[in-house]
């Protein structure tokens, strides 16, 4: 009897590695329950089911990823195809392909493809304020998911760029991330040392090493390589067992021949799980944070198995186990596949089928009879509220409330049972803090809502969003008070870098194709060129004023400081840099001050000045 309830002790500490898993993101879940009935009572005590990482047995998760709103994907997709592999096409606003061809993003989920987010206006994020970290990538959710009419949960970066080592920046646009609801990234930051700085918890996200032997004309030979180093990087492949193609449908004909080749190597192979991007960071997630309990009944274990929701998830995937210590012979709620169990999604847990959303004028052309509003009530409390004019009732009615990094939760969430045809229901969620950092107060505040509801036993989802005006009473930011122009020819940066310089003097021009980018965040210089024909060794000339009432030390850090970024700065009369830590004092002088940055074009400037806590530092309008 002893022996006995020790196996049985036993058997729950280890019938998953993954028993009682936090679920970092909180997404929804729901307990779904598997029979295994095994040749005896003490074989059913000694079962464990264990989440394998993958799929079946597969070893490799392969997949590919394609960027921006090009009409040329259609092209890569149909060779993609020939070799059965699938992959995800990441979109910023794809109006001028949708007005080519209406199915167009319908037609990039063909054979097993899925779309996914790159923002809306392919921003450098670090260069862009708190809110639009979270806009930029909640917007392009909306519409994309509108407008393809699928679910999203994937990202790749504009310009593969997240990095800056000034304060805040790294982790808002991680927040952002989150707050939309990605948990897959197939991009740069897989293995860099800075990845933490995102704030993504643990088992949060999945990543993928990519793969890029050239956008144009691709080289077999580079392919070959980066494929065996990768495969060779066991530590990297436990934690993110995935691979993708990578990056743009730019390729001559010539390049789309050795496409093929590069297509043929990586097809068909047995051990090799062939998916899309979406499909990766669902399994993941689910493989990483569902929960088992078992308990046991003569010759059967009855495993509980709490997961999470198609529609948190973003796709519908079954989840894969090992049966361990015991060699079952029959299952109900799962399908065996030998010592593996496949245990699809519950029938009434399902993917939204119809995706809307509300438009300013306060209808939906998805859901004309709805009515979806969120507003700010003040002190971190928002509401919800929902009019159902139609004539069927709405069942399970979850609200996730989604907002940028100035507030404490990137995402809360709501339920309902129902709101009955002919009425109207609101919710209420309380935000437990606001950040204070002046950081966080610069942009348009921006917050959004997403509603999935089941209606005449369908899922749909409906989107609403809020927004406001940016506040006006806040320090002049770096972008507004900079002046931008063209580097003359031979002109002389560390004199115009002195205070006393008179700039109207210095033949300083401005160019009308030179513009500051819009949503600039408070740490950044932005100048943004509008002719494709700018010559590329024309350099960008930003001069910034500032005053200080000390003459006490300040630190200045940036990226920029980096001699391979090819920016060089100078401060009252000298170079200062290039540091590859990123950070350099500067002893200024009380009053005026002058930093002049000579940049490529279309080069984005994010930095931090910092003194004493009571050292006031103000930007001064420069002209």
């Amino acid at each position: 009897m002893k022996t006995e309830t020790f196996l049985r002790i036993l058997a729950g500490l280890l019938c998953a590695g993954n028993t009682g898993a936090e679920n970092p993101l909180e997404f929804r879940e729901y307990t779904q329950t598997v029979r295994l009935e095994f040749l005896s009572p003490r074989e059913a005590r000694q079962a464990q089911l264990l989440a394998n990482p993958l799929p079946r047995n597969y070893k490799l998760a392969v997949s590919a990823r394609w960027d921006d709103s090009a009409w040329e994907h259609l092209r890569t997709l149909e060779h993609m195809k020939k070799y059965g592999l699938k992959g995800t096409f990441y979109q910023n606003n794809p109006v001028w392909c949708l007005r080519r061809d209406p199915d167009y993003l319908k037609t990039l989920q063909t054979g097993g493809c899925s779309i996914g987010l790159h923002t809306v206006t392919h921003p450098h994020l670090p260069c862009v304020d708190s809110v639009s970290h979270f806009r930029e990538y909640m917007r392009n959710r909306i519409m994309l998911e509108v407008s393809g009419q699928a679910c999203i949960n994937s990202q790749v970066l504009p310009f593969c760029d997240w990095w800056e080592p000034v304060a805040h920046v790294t982790g808002s646009i991680g927040h952002g991330m989150r707050a939309a609801g990605i948990i897959s990234s197939p991009d740069v930051m897989m293995k860099s040392e800075h990845r933490p700085a995102l704030g993504h918890p643990p088992r949060s996200h999945a990543y993928s090493r990519i793969l890029t032997p050239g956008d144009r004309e691709p080289k077999l030979a580079v392919f070959e390589k980066q494929l065996k180093s990768c495969l060779a990087d066991a530590e990297t492949l436990r934690e993110n067992p995935s691979i993708s193609m990578a990056m743009h449908s730019w390729h001559s004909e010539e390049g789309l021949k050795t496409l093929d080749l590069i297509f043929e190597r990586l097809a068909r192979r047995p051990d090799w799980w062939y998916c899309n991007q979406t499909e990766y960071g669902a399994y993941r997630y689910e493989a990483l944070n569902c929960s088992v309990r078992k308990e046991t009944q003569d010759c059967a274990a009855i495993f509980s198995i709490t997961r999470m929701t198609p529609a948190e998830l973003g796709a519908d995937v079954p989840l894969w186990f090992t049966v361990s210590a015991a060699t079952p012979l029959k299952a109900a709620g799962g399908r065996l596949h030998g010592t593996l169990l496949e245990v699809p999604h519950d029938s009434q847990r399902e993917v939204p089928r119809k995706i809307g959303r509300m438009m300013k004028n306060g209808t939906s052309s998805e859901f004309p009879e709805l009515s979806l509003t969120l507003a700010s009530l003040g002190a971190g409390k928002w509401r919800a509220v929902i009019k159902n004019q139609g004539w069927s009732d709405l069942r399970e009615c979850e609200f996730t409330f989604r907002f940028p990094a100035v507030w404490e939760k990137a995402a809360m969430r709501a339920d309902l049972p129902a709101v009955k045809a002919g009425s109207s229901a609101s919710v209420t969620v309380v935000q437990p803090s606001r950040r204070p950092e002046l950081y966080f107060q610069y942009g348009a505040p921006y917050a959004a809502l997403q509603l999935d509801f089941r209606r005449n036993g369908k899922q749909n989802r409906l989107y609403a969003e809020w927004e406001e005006p940016a506040p006006e009473k806040l320090p002049l930011p770096p972008d507004d008070a900079a002046l931008i122009c063209e580097m003359p020819p031979n002109a002389d940066p560390a004199g115009i870098s002195r205070p006393d310089t008179v700039l109207a003097k210095s033949g300083l021009t401005a160019s009308r194709h030179i513009r500051k980018r819009k949503n600039a965040g408070p740490y950044s210089i932005h100048p943004v060129i509008d002719n494709r024909k700018w010559p590329r060794d024309t350099a960008v000339l930003a001069i910034l004023d500032f005053e200080t009432d000390s003459a006490s030390p300040l630190q200045f850090r940036s990226r920029s400081l980096e001699a391979w970024l090819k920016c060089e700065i100078w401060f009252n009369g000298k170079k200062i840099g290039p540091a590859h830590s990123g950070t350099v004092d500067l002893q200024p002088l009380s009053g005026r001050n002058r930093l002049v940055f000579r940049t490529p074009p279309n080069h984005g400037i994010v930095f931090t000045l910092t003194g004493r806590e009571d050292s006031q530092i103000k930007f001064l309008k420069t002209e």
